[in-house]
């Protein structure tokens, strides 16, 4: 199952949802809303994913506007969340609501 975790710059949260998913066997990719991401979301990244997570809600109305990418979804499964921007990348607060959620969610999922 391929995941594509995205949150607001891709530097912290998505790589560690990514990091986390991946231990549990499952191909993840992580990228940003915002024009200076790490790795901006694009057509491509969400073509290539089975589901599409992002993290906040906000960066699913982000990335609908940039990329009209709602008509994009009809074969995805989408997820969002309502995760706030306050974690560094891999702390252990985040690593474990990461594996809250792919114990969750993703697991159950499958």
């Amino acid at each position: 199952m391929k995941v594509l975790f995205v949150c607001y710059m891709g530097l912290h949260r998505s790589p560690t949802f990514a990091d986390v998913a991946t231990s549990y066997g499952f191909d993840c990719r992580s990228c940003g809303v915002h024009h200076d991401a790490l790795i901006q979301i694009s057509d491509k990244l969400i073509d290539w994913a089975d589901i599409v997570v992002f993290l906040n809600e906000s960066y699913y109305e982000d990335a609908n506007r940039k990329l009209w990418i709602a008509k994009k979804y009809h074969d995805k499964e989408v997820l969002r969340l309502g995760m706030d921007d306050d974690y560094d990348r891999n702390s252990k607060e985040l690593k474990m609501l990461a594996d809250l959620y792919v114990t969750s969610y993703l697991l159950k999922g499958n």
